[in-house]
């Protein structure tokens, strides 16, 4: 097997695009007006609208879900870059031995991570 797909389902399609493709830089394919593709890393993206707000993820690391990783050259740059935009961090760049993380929510609360290893 192999990814075919990632999804997230959000509240509010124009919010979702907004954050996606210009607080993440995220490279848009294509936009319908209910959802949208985005390029990452050699497979689509799809944010689809519809969805409820299941509330806040203040148990960041302590509930079952997925969180999306994305993996940076400079995590201090673009962590201070979202910050500066507005982002919500669950905590500040975090060192593991696998390299650095931090982890922040989208308008709806998903998870995300920025990650840059070794």
């Amino acid at each position: 097997m192999k990814f075919a797909e990632v999804q997230t389902f959000v509240t509010d399609i124009t919010r979702a695009r907004e954050f996606y493709e210009v607080t993440l830089g995220l490279q848009l394919k294509q936009a319908h007006a209910d959802w949208l593709i985005f390029a990452l890393g050699g497979i689509e993206f799809v944010v689809m609208s519809g969805a409820t707000r299941q509330g806040d993820c203040h148990e960041y690391g302590r509930r079952a879900g997925t969180v999306l990783c994305l993996e940076t050259d400079d995590i201090d740059r673009d962590f201070c870059r979202l910050k500066q935009s507005g982002v919500s961090f669950f905590s500040e760049v975090k060192t593991v031995p696998q390299g650095r993380f931090v982890a922040f929510k989208d308008p709806d609360g998903t998870p995300l991570e920025l990650i840059q290893r070794n």
